[in-house]
């Protein structure tokens, strides 16, 4: 096999993991976020024009991660001390082009019983984003592979803590796939893909 080149054989399948990455020729890189646009990517929102991992300008890649976030949940359900469905709503609500905000407003659902009167209340309040995030302080654990050939009817099966992968090339003979056990993933393909992601 060339140098920098990873291949899931024909009619196989290959467990691919933070864990195990660096084992099977994958590069683990802490990447910290340098736009509400990354943070809102790298989190699996929705964009119309998601940051690329190659954009230097979004992202930049990082040694030393202490004094940084990890956007990911702990075994409690928190991120950076937030739940982590606070950190999504708080992500969600950013501004994409503006400059990063003080405050983004959140709705508060209420549900209120009034003479058997059942009715849900929303309410708006100020949330005053936390220093990590106003201040970008944020990385993410991406995996980098090179050239990555995934051969007839072969699977790249990747364990639910990968989110972001970043791939030199990507080639997808007929009937190869990629799964995941993650609740989003952000693919970002530097240069030639052949075959289909969906």
């Amino acid at each position: 096999m060339p140098r920098g080149e990873f291949r899931v054989p024909a009619g196989r399948e290959v467990k691919l993991s933070l864990a195990n990455a660096s084992r099977l020729g994958g590069k683990i890189v802490a990447l910290r976020t340098k736009s509400a646009r990354a943070l809102k990517t790298v989190a699996g929102l929705q964009l119309e024009r998601p940051a690329l991992f190659s954009d230097a300008r979004e992202y930049e890649a990082v040694r030393d991660t202490r004094a940084f976030t990890l956007l990911r949940e702990d075994a409690c359900g928190k991120i950076g001390g937030l739940s982590a469905a606070l950190v999504r709503a708080v992500l969600s609500a950013l501004p994409v082009e503006e400059r990063m905000p003080r405050f983004v407003q959140l709705e508060q659902r209420q549900r209120r019983v009034h003479d058997q009167d059942d009715q849900a209340v929303v309410r708006l309040i100020d949330f005053k984003l936390p220093l990590w995030i106003l201040s970008l302080a944020v990385y993410v654990e991406t995996i980098q592979l090179d050239t990555t050939i995934i051969e007839p009817n072969a699977t790249l099966n990747l364990g639910p803590d990968v989110r972001n992968l970043r791939f030199g090339n990507l080639l997808m003979h007929e009937g190869a796939r990629i799964t995941g056990g993650a609740d989003f993933l952000f693919v970002n393909v530097q240069g030639k893909l052949q075959g289909s992601l969906a």
